[in-house]
């Protein structure tokens, strides 16, 4: 199944990451759309202050699954 990316849904500049709360990340999440309308996110994470352009490069327009 193939996703298609949609929208930029939350984007934050400094945040604590999970697995570690004495770093700081930024991340992105964006939402994807398969062929049938549902809806499924992702999340991309690099070092802290990274830009939103950034995140809008590396996230694939089309993320193939397996079902």
């Amino acid at each position: 199944m193939v996703l298609y990316r949609k929208h930029l849904e939350i984007y934050k500049p400094i945040a604590k990451d999970n697995n570690d709360r004495r770093i700081k990340i930024s991340f992105a999440v964006f939402s994807y759309l398969d062929d049938n309308g549902i809806e499924y996110r992702k999340k991309f994470t690099d070092k802290p202050n990274t830009p939103e352009n950034y995140f809008w490069k590396i996230a694939p327009k089309e993320i193939l699954i397996n079902n």
